[in-house]
């Protein structure tokens, strides 16, 4: 969901709505990542934490 780049929220919407008729599972990134990764807490788990917060500045703590 968050890959869209449609200019209108009807654009989006009939984009959205031919991908689903079509058979696609719709998600978004952090679903998908979420999903893959099945329990933060394992030792790998948290390593991903740790990357994804030093690759993404709006994920860092404010300060």
């Amino acid at each position: 969901m968050d890959a869209g780049g449609s200019s209108y929220e009807i654009q989006e919407e009939m984009a959205q709505r031919r991908m689903m008729h079509g058979g696609v599972v719709l998600t978004t990134t952090n679903t998908m990542v979420a999903e893959l990764v099945q329990n933060w807490a394992t030792p790998a788990g948290m390593e991903l934490v740790q990357l994804l917060l030093g690759s993404a500045p709006m994920m860092r703590a404010a300060g």
